[in-house]
């Protein structure tokens, strides 16, 4: 984040199909996260993301919001 000039965590999302790496690593950063479930995993009780799909297609809905 620091080698982003003019970063803002409130404008940042993080991608991933991955709730240990990609999603938990966002929410400890403070940044909203939108995590891929493409096989209807259960999610971790301590880890929930800020937004859920099952597709990339979905993604264009979220980023509209």
């Amino acid at each position: 984040m620091s080698h982003i000039k003019d970063f803002n965590r409130k404008e940042a999302l993080i991608i991933g199909d991955s709730l240990n790496t990609d999603i938990k690593g966002g929410l400890l950063s403070g940044i909203d996260t939108c995590w891929i479930n493409r096989k209807a995993q259960k999610s971790s009780a301590d880890i929930q993301s800020t937004y859920t799909i099952t597709s990339l297609v979905d993604l264009y809905d979220k980023l509209k919001k």
